[in-house]
């Protein structure tokens, strides 16, 4: 190897070990508080609708501890200060900058290494995957993609192609779409 090539930088990043869904964050506060579910709910339903409120008439929003929620716009590219017009510019994101409390409270984190190489599919045939969706269609209504890569062990683009082949065959239809997306038995 010639040792005038510069080798690759190596960065970490965070491997997520899955989402927490908001009704689980509240059940989680009611069951450690006086609140109720629903009392949550609704506090952080207002809370959210009135953040949207002031946003939209361009203010920063600092939420507690937590940190500061700003729009991202963006436009046309334009060269002149005369090309910039109200209706060249468009919403993009939303931006977060967490306060310093926050990232004072997530600085004593401990780290570990994951597992090297990629994740894969458990070896399943599709013998017993069809008769896993069956048995499940049988007590429930319909699947989410969620819900099968639970039961089948298949990574989440290998489940929605599964998914999807099965609706091509006339097995299955969908409901909906995107997240949202539904399959019940045709």
């Amino acid at each position: 190897m010639n040792t005038e090539e510069k080798q690759p930088v190596l960065n970490p990043h965070v491997v997520s070990s899955g989402t927490v869904p908001a009704s689980q964050l509240y059940q989680e506060i009611a069951d450690g508080t006086t609140f109720q579910q629903g009392e949550i709910e609704g506090i952080m339903d207002a809370v959210i609708h009135k953040m949207i409120a002031e946003l939209k008439n361009g203010k920063t929003v600092e939420l507690g501890k937590l940190g500061y929620f700003s729009l991202k716009i963006t436009s046309r590219p334009v060269t002149d200060k005369q090309s910039i017009h109200a209706q060249s510019i468009s919403f993009k994101n939303v931006n977060f900058r967490s306060s310093a409390w926050l990232k004072d409270q997530l600085s004593v984190l401990s780290f570990v290494r994951a597992q090297e190489g990629y994740q894969a599919s458990v070896d399943t045939s599709i013998e017993f995957r069809k008769q896993t969706l069956e048995n499940y269609l049988a007590e429930h209504p319909f699947i989410t993609r969620t819900e099968y890569t639970r039961l089948t062990g298949l990574l989440k683009n290998k489940a929605l192609a599964e998914l999807n082949s099965l609706v091509k065959e006339g097995y299955l239809e969908t409901h909906g779409r995107g997240s949202h997306k539904i399959y019940v038995k045709k």
